[in-house]
């Protein structure tokens, strides 16, 4: 068994996806790694099998990944948006260098990053890229080099990456540049580790901004081998958000809408259940000429997943007052937490003041707070409010008055109290 040290960067956003990619390679355990030890500001690994079954087990890792649909399928579901500006011409002439084709025209973010990863799997099996040494070699001082860098044109960070990163942290490496130059370069191994970091955390672009979910305590749950169960959170986060398009305009209603949906989906076989909170969420979103992070926050949703499944379970047995919304149908309590995102995205219809955003956000805070007599205390002045907008012959947005009726209805107040052990 031998030991190998594979030296990255400090903190931050890139940090997170190299790490992410590391438990990737871990979780798959790929030549037998297995986790040593942290040092500097890198990793020791040791490596169980010859350094040619870690070749291969890692290019089969990155070709697999990229075409699955846990990544790929969201990369199909999502593209992005297109690689333009001053990544454009510098990407073109790496391209060219490192891979001997032309960046694909119109290609996205998503898309070039697993265009990368497809690229690297096949210069590993010809033997064009030496996954070990690329892995050990890295400059952190000065200009940072990360892997074997040659004479020609260089991979960079892209600036989907790279910005959001600078201007949350002003992380030195990240500083703007212009033209092909750049403070960090990296060979087509780390271009594709990268890429692999940023579909396992990629959750989707709509409504004008990119979403990513990583796992802020995955760095100290390598040592323990707890790496797996926030790399399931993660995948299950992403899948989940990139199919829903929740917009995060408000944490409390994005939160419950997302443990509805998580909820919905771990009933499924492809999921396992066994998640590890919290989760940062970045939103990712265009600001003058540069990549911004207008929201970055850490989700702990166990309280209110555990809720959200038992909700979910009460109501397969009251189907009968189900609302038929634009997605099919769903709960009262999907109901009103799409009518609450919808109240934040456009102006009020009609005389509504808001009232199932109100309605959705009390309910968070309360579910949240684990407290069933403050449930109850919503759900009675919810009734209240529901009952006197029916009777007053107010201008009522229809779908919103047929998804505050069924909320308030009996069955769906059982459900909810149900769920909350009250």
């Amino acid at each position: 068994m031998s030991k190998i040290h594979i030296p990255y960067m400090g903190s931050g956003f890139f940090r997170e996806l190299l790490t992410t990619a590391l438990a990737a390679m871990l979780a798959q355990g790929i030549g037998g790694i297995e986790f040593s030890s942290w040092r500097g500001e890198g990793v020791e690994l040791l490596l169980e099998d010859p350094p040619d079954r870690f070749s291969t087990d890692l290019a089969a890792l990155l070709r697999e990944r990229s075409e699955d649909q846990a990544l790929g399928g969201k990369v199909l579901e999502s593209p992005g948006t297109k690689v333009g500006g001053n990544d454009k011409r510098s990407l073109s002439g790496a391209f060219e260098s490192c891979y001997g084709v032309s960046l694909p025209d119109g290609v996205t973010y998503p898309q070039l990053f697993r265009e990368a990863m497809l690229r690297a799997a096949d210069m590993i099996d010809s033997g064009k890229l030496d996954p070990l040494k690329s892995l050990q070699s890295a400059n952190l001082r000065g200009e940072v080099l990360l892997g074997h860098i040659g004479g020609g044109a260089s991979l960079i960070v892209p600036a989907v990456v790279k910005q959001m990163e600078f201007y949350e942290r002003s992380t030195r490496f990240m500083a703007p540049t212009k033209g092909p130059t750049s403070l960090i370069k990296m060979d087509e191994l780390w271009f594709a580790l990268l890429g692999l970091g940023f579909l396992e955390c990629y959750a989707g672009y709509y409504g004008g901004s990119y979403y990513f979910v990583t796992h802020p305590l995955l760095d100290t749950l390598v040592p323990t081998g707890e790496y797996r169960t926030a790399l399931e959170t993660i995948r299950a986060v992403t899948m989940v958000n990139v199919k829903t398009k929740r917009n995060l305009r408000s944490q409390e209603v994005y939160e419950l809408a997302l443990s509805l949906d998580l909820a919905r989906y771990l009933e499924s076989a492809e999921a396992t259940g066994d998640l590890t909170w919290p989760v940062r969420i970045y939103k990712q979103t265009r600001m003058g000429k540069v990549q911004a992070a207008e929201v970055v926050v850490d989700v702990d949703l166990s309280s209110l997943l555990r809720f959200s499944t038992e909700y979910i379970r009460a109501m397969r047995e009251r189907e009968d007052i189900w609302v038929e919304m634009r997605g099919g149908l769903q709960t009262p309590l999907e109901a009103l937490a799409a009518m609450a995102e919808a109240e934040l995205s456009r102006p009020i219809q009609g005389d509504n003041e808001m009232l199932a955003y109100l309605i959705a956000k009390d309910l968070y805070r309360a579910i949240s707070a684990g407290r069933p007599e403050l449930i109850l205390d919503v759900l009675s002045r919810a009734l209240r409010d529901v009952r006197k907008m029916d009777r007053s012959g107010a201008n009522i947005y229809r779908p919103l008055m047929i998804a505050l009726k069924a909320f308030a209805s009996k069955s769906n107040v059982d459900a909810v109290l149900a769920a909350a052990g009250g």
